[in-house]
């Protein structure tokens, strides 16, 4: 894949750093943002206008932009879009160069500049190589011999798909997307991302089952998988980079009746991920789990269902234990997410028959202080979690439930004993990620009456507000931009651990924690659908239903509900 080239980003540093902008991971604001901005502030400064790369692939003409080399794109950072008249549009992402030249090569007068992101720039480099070799495959063989012809066509077939492959990449990354599915459908192979949490389709990859199959191909080879194993799933991970950020893909296949699918996970290597109050967590929470973190040790658990963020909760705590220096911190993941500096990694491996109790078993001789458990999955695992912060360490780990209370019952039926758990458990933190409303089109709403229902039963309170995403090109008309995590903090005190050793049920649990306060999920929710964070609309999608109202004992008649005018 191609990246930038030295003098090119000396260039754009020194006119960014002229034009007032830092690029750095220390800064406030997400690398995509400076991104675009110093962009905008590029074009600016030379009057030339700016231009997504989302706009720019609409106006894409193929058949002109291959007039130019692909080395000279390269080198000269320049991706010509289309012929205006006599006048070639050509996108950069760099001051404006070679203009005769490039006029010249595209049979036109003069040329026209847009300004771009480095990385949009980079889709459509992509896009054009991707074009290009689909024209020549349209294109009649030369007369060759048998062999030289099948050489050439599985020849061109490889270069193809590594450039489809890397075209999806390079596109998923730019739309700040967190999974790509290649998806077998009768006639055709769907491509979809998912972004904050919603999969959309990338309808202009036209793709085949028989170009799809070379694409699964290199992307196993790629994560380190057997490609001669096509009946059972698989997976593995390899690394890429766009622009200034390095990407770990984690890769899963998945044999169906119409063929091969593929899954590609996009966990970005940043050094400025998000610290615990930006996750989303509530000014209490965020202050209880960094207190947790300076337990000397205690099981901490952050619990939801896949997706939901834990291992990212995990981290952001991770990265608090290990900057200080004065603790040991080990991990021990399958695989290995997320480069955490101050913290030794380990990678359970299969092959080596070494897996996650063998792992904590060896390292807790190792003089730890915290010990990171990717994942709680067996009753193997959740023993030697028990058994490690029962001796002295601070034990970290992610486990699938439903919230936090929940969590408890599925160590029982792991096999954990009730007062083990009861007298080991500091805090379990439960999430779920829920879409956030863009800020560029946010406006008051109406409550979708059917929500209102189900979460108010007694009547709506008379000060809540609702608000939605109207749509813009911020958000790509969706209404929302990024995540926010949706969080409930259940501390182990006396009464609940009582509870828990008592083998109490898990509704009496729930019972005891809401006594001592515990802000549910269903109320964390509310909280930020009132703050305009969250679009309340959306609640359905992120509380069971039969926790969507309140417990019988808060309900309180509103108002507006049918018991106030009694």
């Amino acid at each position: 894949m191609a990246g930038f080239d030295l003098f090119g980003s000396l260039r754009r540093r020194v006119a960014a750093l002229e034009l007032g902008f830092e690029q750095g991971p220390d800064s406030p604001e997400p690398w995509s943002a400076q991104e675009e901005a110093i962009a905008r502030g590029l074009a600016q400064a030379h009057n030339v206008p700016f231009a997504s790369a989302t706009d720019l692939l609409r106006e894409l003409d193929v058949a002109q932009a291959s007039h130019v080399s692909h080395a000279f794109r390269e080198k000269h950072r320049v991706a010509p879009i289309r012929l205006d008249g006599e006048i070639a549009v050509v996108a950069s992402d760099g001051p404006p160069a070679s203009e005769r030249r490039l006029a010249r090569m595209l049979g036109a007068e003069g040329v026209a500049w847009q300004i771009t992101t480095a990385s949009g720039l980079q889709r459509l480099h992509a896009a054009i190589d991707v074009g290009e070799l689909t024209q020549d495959r349209a294109r009649q063989p030369s007369e060759t011999d048998a062999a030289d012809d099948l050489l050439a066509h599985d020849l061109a077939k490889q270069t193809e798909a590594v450039s489809v492959l890397e075209s999806i990449l390079i596109e998923a990354a730019a739309e700040r997307a967190s999974d790509i599915h290649l998806e077998h459908v009768p006639g055709r192979v769907r491509v979809r991302v998912r972004v904050d949490g919603s999969l959309r389709e990338l309808g202009h990859y036209a793709l085949t089952a028989a170009q799809v199959g070379p694409i699964v191909r290199i992307a196993k080879v790629r994560g380190g998988i057997d490609i001669a194993e096509q009946r059972r799933p698989s997976g593995g991970q390899f690394e890429m980079r766009v622009g200034r950020r390095r990407y770990f893909i984690r890769v899963q296949s998945q044999p169906t009746v119409l063929g091969e699918n593929l899954v590609m996970r996009l966990l970005p290597q940043d050094p400025s991920l998000e610290n615990i109050e930006q996750l989303g967590f509530s000014a209490p929470a965020a202050l209880a789990y960094r207190r947790l973190l300076d337990n000397p040790g205690g099981l901490l658990l952050v619990v939801g269902p896949t997706g939901s963020g834990k291992t990212t909760t995990l981290y952001a705590g991770l990265r608090v234990v290990a900057a200080d220096g004065e603790r040991k911190v080990i991990t021990i993941e399958d695989p290995v997410e997320t480069v955490c500096p101050g913290a030794q990694q380990v990678q359970v491996s299969e092959e080596a028959d070494f897996d996650f109790e063998d792992a904590m078993r060896a390292f807790v001789r190792e003089d730890p202080d915290v010990i990171m458990l990717g994942e709680i999955r067996d009753t193997e695992s959740a023993l030697e979690a028990i058994r490690a912060s029962q001796t002295g360490h601070l034990v970290l780990s992610s486990l699938h439930s439903n919230d936090a209370i929940d969590a408890v019952q599925r160590l029982r039926d792991l096999g954990m004993n009730s007062n083990s758990i009861a007298t080991e458990l500091t805090a379990i933190f439960a999430q779920r990620l829920a879409r956030r409303i863009c800020t560029e089109c946010r406006e008051p709403a109406v409550p979708d009456p059917e929500v209102v229902r189900e979460v108010f039963p007694h009547g709506i309170p008379s000060d809540f507000e609702a608000f939605r995403g109207a749509g813009c090109e911020r958000c790509r008309g969706t209404g929302s931009y990024g995540r926010v995590a949706v969080v409930e903090c259940l501390t182990a005190g006396p009464g609940l651990r009582r509870a828990i050793a008592r083998g109490d049920l898990v509704d009496d649990l729930r019972a005891q924690a809401c006594e001592s306060g515990l802000v549910t999920l269903r109320d964390r929710a509310l909280e930020l659908a009132k703050a305009g964070v969250i679009a309340f609309h959306t609640l359905p999608r992120l509380i069971p239903l039969e926790r969507l109202a309140p417990p019988a004992a808060e309900a309180q008649p509103t108002q507006e509900s049918p018991a106030s005018a009694d």
